[in-house]
């Protein structure tokens, strides 16, 4: 497995080389790639009661890897396309049983380890400037994954279309947000109270709106939910099964610290249990 994924890596690389290689200019492309592996381990250790949904009382040293290809491509001014590849495989300890906060974020909840190739986001996003006036009316955005080096007014609308994960634009904290480079708990990764519409993976399908202005931002995304919890397939029946995410946010600065407040709601609905 480890192999393949080396294969994985290799051609994602000549891939994107020849991507660049490829475009007139430069600033119309914008290509990255990401590799992660985890491994985790644990002894022998005695254990009153155990079960299939147990963490099992035996010696194991599982390990999951990701990668992804990140393309981004400027369709006409303000407009941007997105496609991303993205292998996983490997596995988690107790198969990502029997640990609530489960120690590893990079890894799904699928039954077969073996690396499979995925379609994690393929989306049309679209800005409009406001514009504005004084030295805080552009900011510079950085080059990063699915992300331009522009500069935008700070007063615009976002729309986004497409499949994507929420956690890409919600409950976006900037010390405790993506497994990949900070922490690895599921319950330190977003917020523990938001259950956010995803198949196994944690990507859905949908649309995602933000108003960004110089102190506030507001967001909204309406998006499908599965058919089951966890699964891939999702329910076509948007009047019925969907999922409703709104954020507000509040950026503030306190002598020469800055801070963020946010405050997110979500309503899911699907075919549930009944808790009454």
């Amino acid at each position: 497995m480890r192999i393949i994924h080396l294969l994985t890596a290799v051609v994602a690389g000549i891939f994107l080389v020849s991507i660049s290689s490829r475009a007139d200019e430069p600033s119309e492309w914008n290509n990255h790639f990401q590799i992660t592996t985890v491994t985790q381990t644990h002894t022998d250790f005695n254990s009153p009661y155990s079960g299939q949904n147990s963490v099992q009382n035996v010696y194991e040293i599982p390990t999951s890897l990701t990668s992804t290809i990140f393309v981004g491509h400027t369709l006409w001014k303000n407009a941007f396309g997105f496609v991303d590849a993205e292998e996983s495989g490997g596995a988690g300890i107790a198969g990502t049983h029997g640990i609530a906060g489960f120690p590893n974020g990079e890894i799904y909840r699928v039954d077969d380890p073996s690396p499979k190739m995925n379609l994690a986001r393929l989306l049309l996003e679209q800005d409009f400037n406001l514009g504005g006036s004084g030295e805080r009316a552009t900011e510079k955005i950085e080059d990063a994954q699915n992300q331009f080096p522009l500069t935008k007014d700070v007063k615009r609308i976002t729309l986004v279309a497409g499949r994507f994960s929420l956690n890409d634009y919600f409950d976006n904290n900037e010390f405790s947000h993506d497994a990949r480079n900070q922490f690895l708990n599921w319950s330190l990764m977003d917020n523990g109270a938001w259950d956010y519409a995803a198949d196994t993976r944690g990507y859905t399908w949908g649309f995602y709106g933000e108003l960004h202005l110089e102190s506030w931002a507001f967001r909204l995304a309406i998006v499908e939910v599965p058919l089951a919890a966890n699964q891939l397939t999702f329910d076509g029946d948007v009047d019925k099964a969907n999922s409703i995410n709104i954020e507000s946010e509040y950026r503030y600065h306190l002598g020469e610290k800055r801070g963020t407040a946010r405050l997110l709601a979500y309503a899911n609905h699907a075919h549930m249990g009944s808790y009454e």
